[in-house]
């Protein structure tokens, strides 16, 4: 595909470079260099055989190419890439943790100040201004270094000489303060760097002094804000720490600052929203409450009155058989019919609101010991049918069994029903590939099928598509499958065609 080679030839070129960058960059650890090695010889393996299949389709020897890859050939170069990069990363983590633990006796409470971030930019600045007093002669060099330095980290930092007044800057410290690094130099600390409790707003102390006194790193109070030059107002999170030459000896302080106003407002947000939630959970509680006391009261007060129809219209079949004519016989079993469909009806409503508030057991399941089951009863069910089962081999897959046993009961029961004026009706259950990680099963019949522009009401409760005196249902079936589903993290939806067969996924 020309498209694809458009980024593929410049990335050939570019693996060159990065590894020659990755060597440079590793240079002083001879076991990375050995491993560069493994990896600049695994990456040319991977680009020869991509250049093979490349070449291969190019010159029309598609099908050739397709068994080429289909060796695994390049798969397997794949792998050995990413088993050297990992253990490459891990031989970087490791060495951060090793000399993260160097850091952390020199720096004692840095990391508890300021976090990762903050503790390495002061680690820099404090190395380099040690350079800086020891090669006093390298001055313009190493300042020119340090800018570049200082202007890559994202945090405000700000340096200060003994008296505490303001020897250098970055850009992130000049946009937050709104003074420039020339306007800044040689003005006293608490001049440019203008904080106040946000609390009492009153001026916070900018601990330079206790630092310059007691060599100690120190952090500013919570709840601090910086003064912009222009009056803007800026939460900021702090910390400073001492700049000490190679005796030990105190040159100064470096302020490390950022602004943290967005993430405080995301926190109260946050801290919102779960209020919110809470109080929705409580309100959804309580009504999940009174619909569970609903459900058992209509329970009750409808089969009363549907018992009484029941034994009445029995009770009037058997006393005025011979005195009823046709008519009136066909309109008590019409009745009779109704009563008993009503009966389903709350039956199929009660178990579908139970769904939410059953606990979930979940065990190893394996489906197609389930199918062939649900397919036996349907069979003894439907005598005299012509069903052809194409059911191929289903794995094991984690959930609730009761559950997972009732989704497939009602779609197989579905297929069988759907499919009632076809002979033969053919039934397929299968899998369809995987959806992050999770398998895609689907049902799929021969029937009556639907119209796809009503595809959005299958699962709904009540929502029928095809005429009752065409095939029976309370309209429940579907929505206790999405249920079912839902409550699995997973998804369900159907593609089928009016008088063409239907597919159910999940």
């Amino acid at each position: 595909n020309p498209d694809f080679l458009e980024h593929y030839e410049p990335s050939l070129r570019a693996a060159g470079r990065l590894q020659q960058e990755l060597r440079l960059l590793t240079a002083d650890n001879p076991a990375q260099q050995q491993q560069l090695g493994k990896l600049a010889a695994a990456i040319d393996g991977k680009i020869l055989v991509s250049n093979r299949h490349v070449a291969l389709r190019q010159a029309g020897e598609g099908a050739v190419a397709q068994r080429d890859v289909a060796g695994g050939e390049g798969k397997r170069w794949m792998e050995s890439i990413r088993k050297i990069v990992e253990e490459m990363r891990q031989e970087e983590s490791r060495l951060l943790e090793q000399r993260q633990a160097q850091v952390e006796a020199s720096t004692q409470r840095t990391l508890l100040t300021l976090g990762l971030g903050l503790a390495v930019s002061i680690t820099v600045l404090t190395a380099i201004f040690f350079l800086l007093r020891r090669e006093i002669a390298r001055r313009t060099q190493a300042e020119e270094s340090l800018a570049v330095t200082l202007n890559s980290i994202g945090d405000g930092v700000m340096a200060t000489d003994t008296e505490g007044k303001i020897t250098l800057m970055n850009h992130v410290a000049a946009q937050l303060t709104g003074w420039t690094p020339a306007e800044a130099r040689g003005r006293p600390v608490t001049e440019v760097f203008h904080i106040i409790n946000e609390e009492t707003r009153k001026p916070a102390p900018i601990p330079v002094e206790d630092v310059l006194a007691t060599g100690e790193i120190k952090g500013l109070v919570n709840h601090t804000a910086l003064i912009a030059r222009d009056g803007t107002e800026r939460a900021i999170a702090d910390s400073a720490a001492p700049i000490r030459d190679g005796t030990g000896g105190i040159l100064g302080v470096v302020l490390v600052f950022r602004d943290v106003t967005e993430a405080k407002q995301t926190q109260q947000e946050i801290l919102l929203g779960a209020q919110k939630v809470q109080a929705a959970n409580l309100l959804l509680q309580a009504a999940n409450t009174e619909l569970e006391a609903f459900s058992y009261s209509v329970s009750h007060d409808l089969r009363a009155p549907l018992r009484h129809v029941q034994g009445y219209v029995e009770m009037l079949t058997r006393e005025a058989q011979t005195q009823l004519s046709d008519k009136a016989r066909r309109y008590l079993k019409t009745i009779a019919d109704a009563a008993r469909e009503m009966g389903q009806l709350i039956d199929d409503l009660l178990a579908f609101s139970r769904m939410n508030r059953t606990e979930m057991q979940e065990a190893t399941v394996d489906l197609g010991a389930l199918i062939q089951e649900i397919r036996q009863m349907l069979e003894h069910a439907t005598p005299g049918r012509n069903i052809r089962w194409n059911i191929t081999p289903l794995p094991r897959v984690r959930g609730d069994p009761a559950m997972l046993r009732q989704v497939l009961a009602n779609l197989l029961d579905n297929a069988v029903k759907y499919t009632r004026p076809r002979n033969p009706a053919e039934i397929e259950v299968g899998c369809a590939g995987e959806e992050e990680g999770r398998i895609i099963f689907f049902v799929r019949d021969n029937g009556a099928g639907f119209d796809m522009q009503y595809t959005a009401k299958l699962f709904g409760v009540f929502q029928r598509l095809h005429r009752a005196d065409e095939f029976e249902g309370t309209g429940i079936g579907l929505a206790t499958v999405r249920r079912i589903i839902s409550r699995h993290s997973g998804r369900t939806w159907a593609e089928g065609r009016l008088d063409a067969g239907a597919t159910f996924y999940f």
